[in-house]
């Protein structure tokens, strides 16, 4: 199934959809090394057409992108860092930090100013009323000396004297307020440029933290792929050496029990599995026959239910062989939501196996904290494994439980299969996968 969603680089939404993020992960690297290979391909063919076209005659040119070359003849590359004059990585980030910091503080500065430019205009307009007030005392004086009496002149003189008084007195309040204005404006100035100081150093400061901070989570990040790599190198080699062993075990049985000619080397070791865990031995499987190619994938539930009652029942996939009856933790043809909402009051560890709609294979759903992971069971090769690369093929389901039983399914995530969730109705949702079938070990 792998291989065909490379070969076709598409993979259908629902499909998409039943991958655990781990699966996700390793389809894209897959599709993107397919990719690569596909444009180095794409790359020869398009050299091999220009020294084509340059042995023709010369005609209409077509538009190409020419690389400089270097010393050798090859592309002229440039990698940051490498020439002397190069700042460090580090030293660019720092000056980008500092001016980011210099120019927001030269912004909240600007805003600052803007504030005391109203200031200064308030003091404009009291000069302006000041000298209002100054001309009305000249006109007031003026019109004092037209008074042709004495008494009027010393009447006159005495309204004068007291506006003379009141206009001083408001410009000694003017005055004040002149002066307040001018020291909290000064003192104002002042602690903007100290704040200033101090904000720009402030985000200096914190951008300088957050790049540390990233650098380790970087850091962090490149040791937990390093050990996911590490540990999916120990899983291939422990399936290449458990293949190896199967091998060995098919030939030694061929050896002693009599003719397989005709067989993959999946029913071989099948054969050779289900005569370890029988009592009896068992009848010559039947000679294989052609058969119709299945389609990608089910294309209806019925699909799926006569492909598990074809295929995988007479396997006896999920029959295990102390009990002779379906496992606890098998479950029929459920869906996603249906297995969330059983596992949602579980402990974690908890697990169920249901038979798939969308994919020829089963879903292993796993109860881990407040959520619940899917993982797909690939059963294309006549083995069950997980879909992806890298991973261990098992001769049947109930091998395949088992060994995580012991084993996690990913090293980041640690799923250990702890604890098999039942039925929870009367009638089992896997009874219509084994209805209207005649079976000697399988018993509802």
């Amino acid at each position: 199934m792998l291989q065909q969603i490379i070969r076709d680089m598409y993979i259908e939404p629902e499909l998409l959809a039943e991958l655990s993020e781990d699966q996700k992960q390793v389809l894209f690297c897959k599709m993107r090394e397919e990719q690569v290979r596909r444009w180095n391909i794409q790359i020869k063919e398009d050299e091999k057409e220009n020294k084509e076209t340059k042995s023709r005659k010369p005609g209409k040119k077509k538009k190409r992108v020419k690389f400089i070359p270097d010393a050798e003849g090859k592309p002229w590359t440039w990698v940051m860092g490498d020439h002397k004059d190069d700042k460090p990585y580090e030293q660019l980030i720092e000056e980008e930090q500092q001016e980011k910091a210099r120019k927001e503080a030269e912004q909240r500065s600007k805003e600052e100013r803007e504030r005391l430019m109203k200031q200064r205009e308030e003091e404009e307009r009291l000069a302006r009323e000041k000298a209002i007030l100054e001309g009305d005392k000249k006109k007031k004086d003026e019109e004092a000396a037209l008074y042709a009496s004495v008494k009027q002149a010393q009447l006159e003189a005495k309204r004068l004297e007291k506006e003379r008084l009141e206009k001083e007195k408001q410009m000694r309040e003017i005055a004040e307020k002149e002066r307040k204005l001018k020291e909290a404006r000064e003192h104002q100035e002042q602690e903007i440029r100290r704040r200033e100081k101090e904000r720009a150093k402030e985000l200096y400061q914190k951008w300088k933290q957050q790049a540390a901070q990233r650098s380790k989570e970087d850091e962090k990040e490149t040791k937990e792929q390093d050990e996911i790599w590490k540990g999916q190198l120990r899983r291939s080699k422990k399936a290449d050496k458990d293949r190896s062993a199967a091998a060995m075990r098919a030939r030694n049985s061929l050896r002693q029990s009599g003719d397989y000619s005709g067989l993959n080397f999946a029913d071989i070791a099948f054969q050779i599995h289900t005569e370890n865990i029988s009592s009896k031995k068992p009848a010559l499987p039947p000679k294989p026959t052609a058969v119709q190619p299945r389609p990608p994938r089910p294309k209806s539930r019925d699909d799926a239910v006569k492909w598990f009652k074809e295929v995988e029942a007479p396997r006896n996939v999920a029959i295990e062989s102390y009990a002779k009856k379906p496992a606890d933790w098998f479950h029929g043809i459920i869906s996603r939501m249906k297995a969330e909402e059983l596992l949602s009051t579980r402990p974690i560890g908890t697990f169920l196996v249901r038979v798939s709609e969308r994919v020829w294979g089963y879903t292993l759903s796993y109860k881990d904290g407040e959520r619940v992971k899917h993982f797909l069971i690939d059963t294309t090769d006549n083995t069950y494994q997980f879909f992806g690369a890298n991973q261990i093929a098992h001769l049947s389901l109930v091998d395949l439980v088992n060994y995580h039983k012991n084993n996690p399914i990913s090293e980041v995530g640690q799923e250990y299969l702890r604890t098999p969730c039942g039925q929870s109705a009367d009638t089992p949702d896997y009874a219509e996968l084994f209805r209207n079938m005649e079976t000697k070990t399988t018993r509802l």
